[in-house]
């Protein structure tokens, strides 16, 4: 095989890999892919621009891999390809994971089931939050925001909110999965930057207005940090 073949192909499985720690996908997907299509999924031109690159040199290296021509080849990868992949590993490398950009947990405002809603209001105008996780044992277990008091209003079940009112008096109204429209994931401490970007993109099961980080992504782990499209904007 060709040098410039053999650097491709040892590129190609570098890159494979650094974004296998990244990306969410099936043990049947490759990781490239999934990531190429989320690159599609981009309002950016540059992005966009990106994935179709993905495509051909992924495109590329399954000929490689599925040639039968022996040591000749179907083709000899250019220099530019090469340098792509350099690039990309190198990006990807030098990128900040979710845990550099996250609100870490000892600067996080949260609840517990004993908190008073009154006060963690209070706290949420005063800081600008629009979010609270209530924990237990650190682990994420509901979500406090505006649409919990839609839903206390629009409640038959006579639950009022008063100065001696917890969070455990209005529990049923907390589940990360109530909040009309809104979404919360969790995500990987070690997922990059571009891949936080598209997760907030997608909206076809309703807008992600924040991103729990645990240690593998696991919504059962203890929660080390919360991220929205602000923290994004402002430390990637």
């Amino acid at each position: 095989m060709d040098k410039n073949n053999e650097l491709f192909i040892f590129l190609y499985k570098k890159l494979e890999s650094i974004l296998a720690c990244t990306v969410k996908s099936r043990p049947q997907d490759s990781p490239i892919w999934v990531f190429e299509n989320e690159l599609k999924k981009s309002d950016d031109a540059k992005r966009k621009a990106r994935a179709e690159k993905y495509f051909i040199v992924r495109t590329m290296r399954n000929i490689l891999m599925h040639d039968d021509l022996g040591n000749d080849g179907p083709f000899v990868v250019n220099e530019d390809t090469i340098k792509f992949l350099e690039e990309e590993i190198e990006i990807l490398e030098e990128q900040k994971c979710a845990i550099d950009v996250c609100v870490p947990f000892a600067s996080l405002v949260y609840a517990t089931k004993n908190s008073l809603v009154t006060n963690i209001a209070s706290r949420m105008l005063e800081k600008g939050i629009t979010n609270v996780p209530i924990l237990e044992e650190k682990k994420v277990v509901g979500m406090f925001n505006g649409k919990a008091f839609i839903h206390i209003m629009k409640s038959r079940k006579g639950v009022v909110i008063n100065e001696g009112t917890k969070m455990k008096d209005i529990h049923q109204f907390l589940y990360l999965d109530m909040n009309d429209g809104i979404r919360y994931e969790f995500v990987a401490k070690d997922t990059k930057v571009d891949i936080l970007h598209q997760v907030f993109k997608r909206n076809n099961k309703g807008k992600v207005e924040l991103l729990i980080v645990t240690e593998t992504g696991n919504k059962y782990e203890p929660i080390l940090g919360v991220i929205s499209p602000h923290d994004i904007l402002d430390k990637a």
